[in-house]
């Protein structure tokens, strides 16, 4: 639950500059409306709801989870996605002279 959390907080974070990129083209339907509340919920309670889906497949799937599935095959190859991982999220990217203080 812990992984959809953060894929569906960066998917949240991406639609924010680029309104018309969709859950469903990182998630699968079947979990798809459970990473929408991204936008609307912190991660507790959104980890939360992903546990409370997986904690339903196995109570309705014979205690396992086989064939619960959660990402569309390479969705880290949409293009928007790609960009993301290979140059958004990577801080400093260009040579930083002045002194950076973290508090």
């Amino acid at each position: 639950a812990q992984l959809d959390t953060y894929t569906a907080l960066v998917t949240a974070g991406i639609r924010n500059t680029q309104p018309t990129f969709d859950y469903p083209q990182v998630f699968t339907p079947q979990i798809s409306s459970i990473a929408q509340q991204a936008e609307t919920i912190c991660s507790g309670p959104l980890g939360q709801a992903f546990g409370a889906g997986m904690t339903q497949y196995v109570t309705e799937h014979n205690g396992t989870l086989d064939g619960y599935t959660r990402t569309q095959p390479n969705f880290m190859a949409v293009p928007l996605v790609k960009t993301f991982l290979d140059k958004d999220s990577q801080p400093l990217q260009v040579k930083v002279t002045t002194p950076i203080i973290i508090y």
